[in-house]
């Protein structure tokens, strides 16, 4: 059976002669024209002519539809503020567990404090830098007194405490421990005062080598410096 497109080029031949049929049966030219018209847009109703269908409609899509430069640019400005408030958001998370690191070092100080006296040990803070592989870190040694033995290990005279277990700060985080001058006049143990002794000790007596530690987050100082007196005390600032 002939489809409307023949159907149409067949009208369209009657309209471009007109003495091959009679006027009667000839439909008009606009007819005509609107019968093709219909035939080229029906919609698809079947799978068959659906890619055909699918390709006439594709060319009828405006060329200039797209993002404008304007568009664009709000798009990347809008990025940009998002990735700024996420790095914000980031930063003070970390800002605030370097803050809680703190407050924690702060009370081992006062335990030690306190059980250095109530058991009259000797202990000193020793610190551990931080590597590709392992954050900072801080534990509490025990001083053994090695004097009676002919051979003396300097390696040996600090012992890793047991009932403090090794402290692990967060990522980035750190502290540095600075001396302050004091006078020992009445020392007896040179190996606890020398420069080669742990910066913070705690001798056992109620005295302590007074220092003053500062927090760091990414190299920026954390807070105020922590400072401890030569009697334990400890000055926060904060």
């Amino acid at each position: 059976m002939p489809n409307q497109d023949e159907h149409a080029k067949q009208g369209f031949s009657s309209c471009a002669h007109p003495h091959t049929r009679s006027i009667a049966s000839q439909p008009s030219c606009e007819t005509l024209l609107l019968r093709s018209s219909v035939a080229r847009f029906k919609p698809c109703h079947s799978k068959h002519s659906f890619s055909s269908c699918a390709r006439t409609k594709l060319r009828f899509v405006n060329p200039r539809s797209g993002f404008t430069l304007i568009e664009l640019m709000v798009v990347i400005v809008i990025i940009a503020i998002l990735a700024s408030l996420i790095l914000l958001n980031i930063s003070g998370v970390d800002q605030r567990k370097a803050m809680q690191a703190r407050e924690f070092f702060i009370l081992d100080l006062k335990k030690i404090n306190k059980e250095s006296v109530d058991q009259s040990r000797i202990f000193a803070l020793l610190t551990h830098n931080a590597t590709d592989v392992a954050p900072f870190s801080y534990e509490l040694a025990e001083y053994h007194d090695l004097r009676t033995q002919t051979v003396i290990q300097e390696d040996k005279k600090w012992q890793p405490y047991s009932e403090f277990p090794v402290r692990v700060l967060p990522e980035r985080v750190a502290f540095n421990i600075e001396s302050v001058d004091q006078n020992y006049q009445n020392a007896t143990q040179q190996d606890l005062i020398n420069q080669q002794a742990p910066k913070l000790i705690w001798f056992g007596n109620g005295e302590v080598k007074p220092v003053r530690i500062q927090f760091y987050f990414e190299q920026n100082p954390v807070g105020d410096p922590i400072e401890v007196d030569h009697l334990g005390n400890i000055n926060e600032n904060q």
